[in-house]
């Protein structure tokens, strides 16, 4: 059903776009997305290059015992990531990807692992996020004021899904 409507919005529109008004639609798209991409691309690169380097073993070895080590261990480690650098979804991506090998040690389900690293990853947004800036001009807020809404509320958010993670940790 979508597309259907997907192919009738393209025949209704070809006649009114131009050929620079497709080549300024795919400049506009590239423009939103290649940042998307990059950091994306970059999250799975630092992770990949933490995983060669052996940490993941490292910490696979050392919490085997304790299954609810390694979630608290993902949080703590997205959460510094993303308050020293900003980028939720680099901080998510690098901390499942360090305790990616934890996770057969363990026996913990993965997706556990995944959630603590995102959750973490939602930990303490300040002033080197992006979403922070974004939500202060568009709220019309001072700094200050961007700090007492934006970064508390993604503080509290980060807290409940660590319990939230804990208490799925000893049910699996």
């Amino acid at each position: 059903m979508a597309l259907i409507g997907l192919g009738i919005g393209i025949i209704e529109t070809i006649p009114l776009v131009t050929r620079d008004g497709v080549e300024d639609i795919i400049t506009r798209g590239a423009q939103t997305s290649g940042s998307i991409l990059l950091f994306t691309g970059v999250a799975g690169s630092l992770g990949q290059v933490i995983t060669e380097v052996g940490i993941g073993d490292m910490l696979g070895k050392l919490f085997e015992a304790n299954a609810g080590i390694p979630i608290l261990l993902a949080w703590l480690v997205a959460a510094i990531l993303r308050i020293a650098q900003g980028s939720g979804s680099v901080a998510a991506m690098t901390g499942a990807s360090i305790l990616a090998p934890v996770v057969a040690a363990t026996g913990l389900p993965p997706v556990l692992i995944l959630m603590a690293a995102s959750c973490g990853a939602a930990f303490g947004g300040n002033v080197t996020d992006n979403t922070f800036w974004i939500f202060k001009q568009m709220l019309g807020l001072t700094t200050r004021g961007a700090f007492q809404v934006y970064t508390l509320a993604q503080s509290i958010l980060a807290i409940i899904g660590l319990a939230y993670c804990s208490l799925l940790a000893l049910v699996f």
